[in-house]
């Protein structure tokens, strides 16, 4: 099967005009048989959380993002970032190419941050050979085009794969074949979002019945209760021109020059630590002095790119809140929790942090948004604890 062949799975998927309306399942098509579920996720990360280095977490799940995206620059690949990893999925004309960048992922994560980044490649035949599927949809989003949507049992499969020692055949290592990635278009350019309203909420939500029908009357549900307690999508979104504001510290620059510069000498990484600084002064010209040339405008399409509600099998949001908000959704959530409707994870600062993909200036690009000191990954934690206590 070739790219042009591959490229009409998706192309053609349904598309789903507003976030309300993707709990209708029956929108959601079956992945092919011959494709491949892609994971990474970080080995250790709530320890490496714990030590203040989210920000290298979010980074190495965005750089799977980008490794494999820039495998095929003119085809969409449906992605879901989740904070400490990442979920997409492949078409299988570009596995050879995915396991050499993946590969050359994995050894970055451990020379440059001293991070152990597991990524895996799960053919689409082991989900279904365990009577699993995994189904796709798309969401319109006015600036980037969609968003891949995803659902299924078969996606705690992969994921349980990729965690097991046993099942190492799925895994890909540092050895297996790359030691080069494309990660252009990879940045992390900007301070942290501090919210305007006191809080910055990572939220998951997953369903706990295994009936679509009544998972959607759970979702539903959730999504009417931030809508009332904590707003409309555009009143709750984490991210607004007002808040962005470019960095030149060294600390954060440098995770984007580990990236592109590997193995650099000192002298090297302070050359493109100064270049990136004046590139971030340019810019904050430009955004603020020339609105003849329409730079003006960038905050706002940032603002409007940024990735920070999904769905890959359960609920992930960044929002902004009120803390008495927050805690009269906290008291709901524990409510539905205790009937046996839904596990939660819930984790709160007063900011959120931006890790960016970014193709063309003035157009297509993706801000991937988690809450800071942690977010998702803390929020699984507490996800997984409840799965437990079940």
């Amino acid at each position: 099967m070739n790219l042009n062949e591959d490229r009409l799975f998706y192309d053609r998927m349904p598309i789903i005009p507003e976030f309300r309306h993707i709990f209708e399942f029956d929108r959601y098509q079956p992945v092919p048989g011959e494709w491949l579920v892609v994971m990474s996720d970080i080995q250790g990360s709530t320890e490496a959380i714990r030590q203040g280095r989210y920000k290298e977490v979010n980074l190495l799940g965005a750089m799977t993002i980008a490794a494999l995206l820039n495998l095929a620059p003119d085809m969409e690949l449906p992605f879901v970032f989740g904070g400490d990893g990442a979920t997409l999925l492949l078409p299988p004309s570009l596995a050879p190419q995915a396991r050499q960048v993946l590969s050359a992922t994995v050894r970055i994560a451990r020379n440059e941050f001293g991070l152990t980044l597991r990524a895996g490649m799960i053919p689409m035949t082991v989900i279904h050979q365990a009577g699993q599927e995994i189904r796709l949809a798309c969401l319109a989003l006015a600036e980037q085009g969609r968003q891949a949507l995803m659902m299924g049992n078969g996606l705690a499969l992969a994921e349980s794969l990729l965690k097991d020692p046993a099942s190492m055949a799925y895994r890909v290592l540092e050895g297996d074949g790359g030691d080069q990635a494309d990660y252009s278009g990879l940045e992390c350019r900007w301070q942290n979002l501090v919210s305007p309203q006191g809080e910055m909420v990572s939220l998951l939500v997953e369903a706990r019945s295994p009936v679509p029908a009544e998972q959607k009357l759970v979702y539903s549900q959730v999504l009417t209760a931030i809508e009332n307690l904590c707003g409309t999508a555009g009143q709750r979104r984490p991210v607004s021109p007002n808040l962005l504001k470019l960095t030149f510290k060294a600390q954060t620059l440098d995770l984007e020059n580990k990236v592109h510069h590997p193995a650099q000498t000192f002298w090297k990484r302070l050359l493109h630590r100064w270049l990136l600084r004046w590139e971030n002064g340019l810019g904050y010209l430009l955004m603020h002095s020339w609105k003849g040339l329409n730079w003006s405008a960038y905050p706002a399409l940032v603002a409007a790119t940024s990735d920070c509600e999904k769905f890959d099998g359960m609920l992930r949001m960044t929002f902004a809140s009120k803390p008495q908000r927050r805690q009269e959704l906290t008291t709901l959530l524990e409510q539905w929790r205790q009937r046996g409707d839904l596990y939660y994870g819930l984790h709160t600062s007063n900011q959120a942090h931006m890790t960016c993909l970014v193709y063309q200036r003035m157009g297509r690009q993706f801000h991937f948004v988690d809450g800071a000191d942690g977010g998702y990954a803390v929020a699984a934690i507490m996800l997984k604890k409840q799965r437990i206590l079940t």
